[in-house]
């Protein structure tokens, strides 16, 4: 078939289609329905009832009653997850310092360290001294090089805190 032949076929086929609607539009018959609409009586009755209030005595009338107040519920005072106090991440033991090997110092260390609301230390305090400042600062430079902090949470939000840590230098321990 060539194209001037499915051109006509096409152009047949849309003026018959258009012919069929056009007499099939025509040849329906048109009714129109009219609706009535009636009146039915509907009987009603009114039943009109007093009701009664009794009053106890002229005390209970005499009172303002007070509007109840809504309880709130309390508000939380921690969450899942919240630490009272910064905890240890990530911790290594202090280097014993040469001249404390060779002088038999041995001591405990108190220190307070305060940590910033992102884990980080911020200072370290010496709160009680093993008696040799080498043993101190061995734990101190310990402290700062190595350990590594979750932040104190309070309600969900991180925030500074300080936490106490201690190291005893033995050098049963060591040797």
């Amino acid at each position: 078939m060539s194209a001037s032949e499915k051109r006509a076929s096409w152009g047949i086929s849309i003026v018959c289609h258009v012919a069929f609607i056009a007499l099939a539009s025509y040849a329906m018959p048109t009714t129109t329905m009219e609706t009535k609409t009636e009146a039915m009586p509907i009987t009603v009755q009114l039943i009109e009832k007093k009701i009664e209030k009794k009053v106890a005595s002229k005390e209970l009338v005499s009172k303002k009653a007070s509007p109840k107040k809504a309880k709130k519920k309390p508000k939380p005072t921690s969450l899942p997850g919240d630490r009272v106090r910064p905890a240890i991440a990530k911790q290594a033991l202090p280097v014993y310092p040469k001249d404390a090997l060779n002088n038999d110092w041995e001591g405990t260390v108190k220190v307070k360290v305060m940590v910033s609301k992102k884990g980080r230390v911020t200072r370290v305090t010496v709160l009680s001294s093993s008696g040799h400042d080498a043993l101190d600062q061995a734990f101190i430079r310990s402290i700062r090089q190595h350990y590594r902090f979750k932040p104190k949470r309070s309600m969900g939000k991180n925030t500074s805190g300080a936490v106490i840590l201690s190291h005893t230098f033995s050098l049963g321990a060591s040797r």
